[in-house]
């Protein structure tokens, strides 16, 4: 489970591909599916300097918040 004081911050490159974002690591890449436009909003907000809290509550206007969470679960346990 995700600490909401978690301050998550981009340190790979993604690219869009499809319906897909490719995460490229030093030696691997991750493929999520789906959810491009949220993965891209996500990321728009991972500087570090935002908490998983502050992410969830800038995006939850447009977005569920389960759903923001979940996407960040998965972004932390596979890059």
């Amino acid at each position: 489970m995700l600490s909401s004081l978690w301050r998550p911050r981009v340190v790979y490159y993604a690219e869009c591909c499809d319906e897909s974002m490719i995460y490229f690591a030093p030696h691997d890449q991750v493929v999520i599916e789906g959810h491009v436009a949220l993965q891209k909003a996500i990321l728009h907000l991972c500087t570090g300097y935002n908490s998983v809290a502050d992410i969830v509550a800038s995006l939850s206007g447009v977005y569920n918040n389960a759903e923001v969470l979940q996407l960040l679960e998965a972004l932390r346990q596979q890059c």
